[in-house]
């Protein structure tokens, strides 16, 4: 099967080098490279143009975007581009272990019916390894598992850098779901929805992670325009925001009822719930609810929101 990758770059002449030999070097080389520059105003692009010449890689393209588009649809833009039945996302600034376009083909290959593999990473800063192995609650043990849609219910988070997609999700007018939820969820949801979503609890990733990146400023500055520094009110807000989004696109585009809706909507009641007892700065009602918790995921956030609440009380 035919493998593309997408990167999307911006202002990455610091770490893009790496990257780029990182993909270079994989046991199974990829057939297509796309890298597509969000008008950088430092030497990204050239450092690409150049890694490109310098070793004659005849399959891969960078170009350079009119105008700024964003990352969304920068990478929109960038898996449209893409001629491969696989598609990689990429960021700039991680690096790819030697295997990880091998394994993830292997697995491709005996489960016909994946549709998205996202795979297990590691988090690095410099020379500090901050974790060996993310572990997502939705995992088999140094194995693969198909992601049921109550278990995404539960966590959708799975990031664009981990995963690989078939191209084919695209048509299922992946352009409207980017319009309120953001291209890596969108990928994985629409995957989950096909009965096609897998997690390999494998790392082949490195992950470079630093507070000034953009998701990290962008959280800070709405946790203080709209929750008043209140981090677990915002990360609570963010999760019912996106579960409607999930009903919403289910609602409008799907000529039938969808057991997914049920789960999504019946995490967007629990987690109102949570919302209000934080607003209210209340552990008894907390405690309450973790009593009458169904699930394990569930109960552990319920902890969560309580642990949170102690540590901040004046």
């Amino acid at each position: 099967m035919k493998t593309s990758v997408v990167l999307s770059a911006y202002n990455g002449e610091k770490f893009i080098l790496e990257q780029l030999e990182s993909i270079r070097i994989q046991t199974v080389p990829v057939d297509e490279v796309i890298i597509l520059d969000d008008c950088s105003t430092d030497n990204t692009a050239k450092i690409c143009q150049d890694f490109i010449t310098q070793h004659s890689l005849s399959h891969w393209h960078v170009e350079v975007n009119d105008k700024n588009k964003g990352f969304v649809q920068n990478f929109y833009a960038g898996f449209q581009k893409a001629t491969g039945e696989i598609i990689f996302i990429c960021d700039q600034d991680d690096v790819w272990r030697p295997n990880k376009v091998e394994r993830t083909q292997y697995f491709f290959t005996n489960h016909p019916d994946a549709l998205s593999i996202c795979s297990a990473f590691s988090r690095f800063w410099g020379n500090q390894i901050l974790s060996t192995h993310i572990v997502s609650p939705n995992r088999k043990r140094n194995s693969i598992k198909k992601i049921t849609t109550n278990e995404f219910s539960f966590f959708y988070g799975y990031l664009g850098m981990s995963t690989a997609f078939k191209k084919e999700l695209l048509k299922d007018d992946y352009k409207t779901c980017i319009q309120n939820i953001t291209y890596d969820v969108a990928i994985n949801f629409l995957a989950v929805l096909h009965n096609g979503l897998y997690y390999l609890d494998e790392v082949l990733v490195d992950r470079r992670s630093y507070p000034f990146s953009t998701s990290n400023n962008e959280a800070n500055n709405e946790t203080k325009k709209f929750f008043q520094g209140n981090k677990r009110l915002y990360t609570l807000s963010k999760y019912i925001s996106t579960l409607q989004s999930f009903c919403s696109y289910i609602e409008t585009h799907q000529s039938t009822g969808h057991d997914a809706c049920f789960n999504f909507k019946h995490r967007i009641a629990e987690t109102q719930k949570r919302i209000n007892a934080v607003k209210q700065n209340s552990i008894l009602k907390l405690f309450l609810l973790l009593l009458t918790a169904r699930h394990r995921y569930t109960a552990k956030r319920i902890l969560g929101d309580i642990i949170f609440l102690l540590k901040n009380r004046n």
